[in-house]
């Protein structure tokens, strides 16, 4: 493998912080977009060892109110990716399920799912429903997390 003086520190800046395509990044800076893929996903497998799991999250955040929980879309660049178009957003990307404090003080994101993954379905994936129950813990959603129940 041929050597870059390229450090991995500012090819993973600029594309969590600017949003540039990794073919972007690799001209910019001079190198494969192997090689920054591979410095990028080096830094975001760092990043997800040191994220707290749901329930240290929830174990930090003082029960005082109640937290929000809510899905999004993450716009992401694959091209036909299997069940990563979202009909509803009409375009491809992760779904990733957010919970924050009433002040609105983010306290975790979810590992991602792909985008077409319904936000009830995700929600059970992650257990979240679940670990507020145990945490005792009032959370408020939009209707997507709503059940339906029979008549």
């Amino acid at each position: 493998m041929p050597t870059t003086s390229v450090r991995p520190g500012p090819v993973h800046l600029v594309y969590l912080r600017k949003h540039d395509t990794l073919e972007q990044i690799a001209a910019s800076f001079g190198i494969s977009t192997a090689t920054a893929w591979r410095y990028v996903n080096h830094t975001i497998e760092q990043l997800a060892i040191h994220a707290p799991s749901l329930t240290e999250a929830l174990t930090s955040h003082h029960a005082d109110g109640y937290l929000l929980l809510d899905g999004t879309v993450a716009e992401s660049d694959r091209v036909a990716a299997a069940g990563h178009y979202c009909g509803k957003v009409h375009r491809e990307g992760m779904n990733l399920q957010v919970i924050t404090a009433e002040d609105g003080k983010l306290l975790w994101i979810s590992p991602a799912l792909p985008a077409g993954t319904h936000a009830v379905t995700a929600a059970r994936k992650h257990a979240i429903v679940n670990t507020c129950a145990q945490q005792d813990l009032e959370v408020l959603a939009d209707k997507g997390y709503v059940v339906p129940t029979a008549l």
